[in-house]
């Protein structure tokens, strides 16, 4: 469902269910939140993930979802391949918007990594989606946000599924380089 605020939340529109919004069949969003990008040249763009049906003709899986006139109507980006799920978005300081995604992984539920991919035009298209080893977690949700005094993306997951750890992953200032030489790496 969607619905929309124009007075910061006093009153919300009637819901409209989001499929017929975007016009598809079927489409199913979350789990997360939506990003407003703040970056020229597509500030003010609002962005959320979702998972699109096989039966529209296009690859199933996670797909990025976007509009330019505040939910009046929405486009989607291609859909990302390659098993992720679960996808959170992020803007770097340089206007990319980075996606990271939980593994679907059949047993064993400690991840190896996480997907990431990134867009360099306001999330109307995003790279193909790569592993890396450096976000290691369970297979779960995680997020990803950017702050606003430091500019750069941070990431966070449980690190154990049996003790309940929450780890926490500093990226660069480009959210893509998640190795221990660019930030640091704890386990809280």
């Amino acid at each position: 469902m969607i619905t929309k605020s124009t007075d910061r939340g006093a009153s919300w529109s009637t819901p409209a269910a989001l499929p017929v919004a975007l016009g598809l069949d079927r489409a199913e969003t979350g789990p997360g939140r939506a990003l407003q990008l703040s970056r020229p040249p597509h500030a003010g763009r609002l962005l959320f993930s979702g998972w699109r049906d096989q039966k529209l003709g296009d690859t199933e899986g996670e797909i990025v979802f976007y509009s330019d006139d505040g939910g009046s109507t929405f486009a989607a980006a291609p859909s990302f391949a390659g098993g992720g799920a679960e996808a959170q978005l992020a803007e770097s300081s340089n206007g990319t918007v980075i996606a990271m995604f939980r593994i679907n992984q059949d047993g064993d539920q400690s991840s190896k990594g996480r997907l990431l991919a990134s867009s360099v035009d306001g999330g109307a298209h995003f790279s193909a989606a790569r592993f890396d080893a450096d976000l290691r977690s369970v297979a779960c949700q995680a997020s990803i946000l950017r702050s606003k005094e430091s500019g750069r993306v941070y990431y966070s997951a449980p690190s154990d599924l049996k003790l309940r750890k929450l780890g926490l992953v500093r990226s660069s200032p480009d959210g893509l380089d998640w190795s221990n030489r660019s930030g640091s790496a704890m386990t809280v």
